[in-house]
């Protein structure tokens, strides 16, 4: 088992559905923006089962099979989990969803969007913190760094 660089295609799948995504729910209404969101979540749950549970529901099938002296006919994956692909998801979720609500306008530019989904370092803050932080006024992304630390 060993990272391969073509794993990172992983998160690039579900970033440019999720870009469309949210570009095409601002376009669309109706049973549309409906489909658009299924589709997104679909395709993010989907990835993360696989890579993250497809190992642990194969191993129990196989814990089946045993019962029955069978067997699994499916093959194991021998991959590592890219990192952070739990989190990239749901702050990819998270984006598609404030967008088909319609609490947030859908980040033109791929660029800031990519980095947005990516920049893992506001895990830090918690996972219950209000994604409306990441905008300033005009609904655009706001990408604040900081290095070190700020005293109280």
């Amino acid at each position: 088992m060993a990272f391969l660089p073509i794993y990172i295609l992983i998160l690039g799948f579900t970033i440019v559905v999720d870009y469309f995504a949210g570009i095409y729910l601002e376009k669309f209404t109706g049973q549309t923006r409906k489909l658009l969101l299924i589709g997104s979540l679909v395709a993010n749950i989907g990835v993360l089962a696989i890579f993250k549970y497809y190992n642990f529901l194969n191993e129990n099938l196989s814990a089946f099979f045993v019962i029955f002296n069978r067997d699994n006919p499916i093959p194991y994956l021998s991959i590592l989990l890219p990192i952070g692909l739990s989190f990239h998801t749901f702050q990819a979720m998270s984006y598609t969803i404030e967008v088909y609500r319609g609490n947030w306008k859908a980040e033109k530019h791929f660029g800031i969007y990519a980095l947005y989904v990516m920049f893992y370092l506001n895990w830090l803050q918690g996972l219950s913190r209000d994604l409306r932080t990441c905008y300033g006024n005009s609904g655009r992304f706001i990408l604040l760094i900081t290095i070190g630390s700020q005293a109280d």
